[in-house]
Parts: C-alpha cells; sequence; structure tokens
C-alpha cells in the first residue's frame, strides 16, 4: 500500500510537529483536521464553481485564516483551478503539475495518485498543496466525475 511518506508527502502541524504517514484509501482523507470539511467545500468550489469565495467563507471562523486558501486572490483561484481540472481530466496517475503566481507570491501543486471506479463513475485520488504568504496546506482529495462532466467530492 502506497503511504504518504512514499510519495515523498511532508506532513507537518501547525505547531511543526511532523504527522506520522498514513495509509491513502480511496475515499478517505490521509488526516482528519478540525478544517476538513472546510477544505472539501473549498476544493470542490474549485472544481466546480465559483460558488464559494475563500474570504466569505472565512467569515466567522477565525481559524480559517490559518488556510492559505482564506489568502488568494482571484489569479490566486483561477491558476488552481485550471491546474486541478487539467490534470484530474486529462492527468495520467503519478502526473503532477505546479502553479505560481508571482503577482500574489502564492502557489501550489497538485498530483494524480491514482484513478479507480466507484458506483460506475471515474474517480482520482488527488493531492493538493499550496501556499500563501506564511501559510501552507495540503490534503488528498478523492473526486468522481458526474454525468454533467463536473468533478465531485467521493462520498
Amino acid at each position: 500500500m502506497t503511504n504518504a511518506s512514499a510519495l515523498g508527502v511532508q506532513k507537518k502541524r501547525a505547531t511543526g510537529a511532523e504527522i506520522p504517514p498514513t495509509s491513502l484509501v480511496p475515499n478517505t482523507f490521509s488526516e482528519v483536521l478540525p478544517t476538513t470539511h472546510f477544505c472539501i467545500a473549498i476544493f470542490a468550489a474549485v472544481l466546480t464553481a465559483d460558488l464559494l469565495s475563500a474570504p466569505a467563507s472565512a467569515q466567522g471562523y477565525p481559524w480559517l485564516d490559518t488556510l492559505p486558501v482564506a489568502h488568494f486572490t482571484d489569479e490566486d483561484w483561477s491558476m488552481l483551478r485550471g491546474t486541478t481540472r487539467e490534470l484530474v481530466d486529462n492527468g495520467a496517475d503519478g502526473k503532477e503539475d505546479s502553479w505560481k503566481n508571482s503577482a500574489s507570491g502564492s502557489d501550489g501543486s497538485v498530483k494524480v495518485l491514482n484513478t479507480y471506479e466507484h458506483n460506475e463513475l471515474r474517480c482520482r485520488r488527488a493531492y493538493s498543496s499550496n501556499s500563501a504568504g506564511r501559510f501552507n496546506g495540503s490534503g488528498v482529495y478523492s473526486l468522481c466525475k458526474v454525468a454533467d462532466g463536473s468533478w465531485k467530492i467521493a462520498p
């Protein structure tokens, strides 16, 4: 079974303490943090539409300010969205691509980990890592392509 350290994924808690590698299993996340549900919503919005703006979604939740996406510009979002869509639509398993906005200093990368079928849907697991200023974040996401051609977070 593939694990985070085998993928070269460096994981650290906000305190700087290293997070032990865990198995990467389809339809699950590599770790459960208080931000997981928000990250799922952000990643789904990135793939599907501009339904969610990071600053608006962060209102009233001060801990969200530690996520890089809470500090993204519109151009950052566009670059992340384009990179992610291209890879999940067309990238081979193991393919990685990155983006960098020299105007904002934000950057990130997306790597397709594997492809599988779930309820007769084509699904992909992808690792995404992003930074904005001093804020860094990463996660593994399971996505499935639905009938209308959009990608949705796998149940």
